[in-house]
């Protein structure tokens, strides 16, 4: 939305003088009110339009962020097929698996393919 004037222009404008015309005085006070509620929606609509961008930034971090972690989700889905959701799962199963992710992580970062040892 892009307003016509702004408060600098309301504040320079000059009415003309007219005899039996307006209270210049009254118009003066009025137009100061008018300025102050444009000078704070301006300064609102600045910070307003900072504060979206941050999050639209923020946003599509948490999206690739989310679709890492599905994508990781997923293979370590395909990883344990064989152990069942319930509750005869011990932390001692969990955490051998994740000695092993942690130690197939590590042979590929040295370039090996871990699948392909036996």
């Amino acid at each position: 939305m892009k307003f016509k004037l702004t408060s600098e222009e309301i504040l320079n404008y000059k009415f003309q003088n007219v005899p039996r015309g307006y209270n210049a005085l009254e118009v003066d006070r009025f137009l100061d009110e008018i300025i102050r509620d444009y000078q704070l929606f301006e300064q609102n609509d600045v910070v307003s339009k900072k504060e979206y961008e941050e999050l639209i930034t923020k946003l599509k971090e948490l999206e690739v962020k989310i679709e890492n972690l599905t994508l990781e989700n997923e293979k370590l889905k395909s990883k344990i097929p064989n152990i069942k959701n319930n509750g005869n799962v011990s932390m001692d199963n969990i955490r051998i698996l994740k000695r092993i992710d942690a130690l197939e992580k590590y042979l590929w970062k040295k370039g090996i393919n871990p699948e392909t040892i036996k």
